[in-house]
């Protein structure tokens, strides 16, 4: 039962060690000596066109999320820029209580992010106002730009273009 339980339910320990001994080498090229697998060290590392697809991604899914939580509450709900603009942070305060915050998005470091004070959308997801939002974003040291746009509906939009002005 023994030698048998080990070939079926796992391999035996010298097996073991020789696939361990052949996956480290790729290990460690992939992940670095710690072995453990991550994108950069810091944000500000990161080349310019990432800083900006990451941060148009993460103003796109803040959009996406306060409107969904608009239509789930049954009231306007809206994310404001913080008091340094958009570019050092954004929160999405609980519609009937000021003081919780459903999200709260830090600073963005080397980008530079331009729009509007806030957006607030509505019960039925759409916006508030007659004005269509945008949102242009772009790295401090490039001239690539991010786009990320919300039409009457509510619906975010991103291109990989300047906003039109």
């Amino acid at each position: 039962v023994g030698e048998r339980d080990e070939r079926r339910y796992g391999e035996p320990e010298q097996e073991q060690q020789s696939r361990r001994e052949r996956f480290e080498p790729r290990l460690q090229r992939r992940c670095g000596k710690s072995g453990v697998h991550h994108r950069g060290e810091h944000a500000d590392q990161q080349r310019p066109s990432a800083q900006c697809g990451g941060a148009a991604a993460d103003v796109f899914t803040s959009l996406l999320r306060t409107r969904s939580e608009a239509i789930k509450r049954n009231m306007p709900v809206t994310v404001a820029a913080a008091e340094g603009g958009w570019t050092a942070g954004w929160s999405v305060a609980h519609p009937t209580n000021d003081e919780v915050l459903l999200e709260d998005h830090g600073a963005l470091p080397g980008v530079t992010m331009t729009g509007p004070d806030s957006v607030t959308f509505l019960p039925n997801g759409r916006l508030s106002g007659a004005d269509t939002p945008a949102f242009d974003i772009s790295p401090t040291d490039g001239d690539k730009h991010r786009c990320v746009s919300v039409d009457l509906s509510g619906r975010p939009y991103q291109k990989a273009e300047a906003c039109p002005e």
